[in-house]
């Protein structure tokens, strides 16, 4: 970050130590009859959690009879890293 070093190590342990969690954007076919249970924010049928295990959260909402239109998983990389150590995106000045 301008010149100065602020973590050194392999990418997956970068990511891992300073990525923050993977984030599941899904729509719902329909909004559940009760989503007290359900992990993340719901908005209508959008659905936004933020995990360390996305793979595990989807296969538990998948088990719970939940049917999705739409699934998206964002894992955090290097710029992620980036941005929670310096607080602003690669191309910021």
């Amino acid at each position: 970050d301008k010149g100065k070093i602020l973590a050194l190590d392999t990418v997956d342990r970068l990511i891992e130590a300073h990525g923050g969690e993977s984030v599941i954007k899904a729509t719902l076919e329909s909004p559940p009859p009760d989503d007290s249970d359900l992990p993340g924010v719901l908005d209508g049928v959008d659905l936004r959690i933020e995990t360390t295990k996305p793979m595990e959260e989807l296969a538990k909402l998948t088990g719970s009879g939940l049917k999705f239109l739409q699934i998206q998983v964002d894992r955090p990389d290097l710029e992620a890293v980036f941005l929670n150590l310096t607080g602003r995106r690669l191309r910021d000045r």
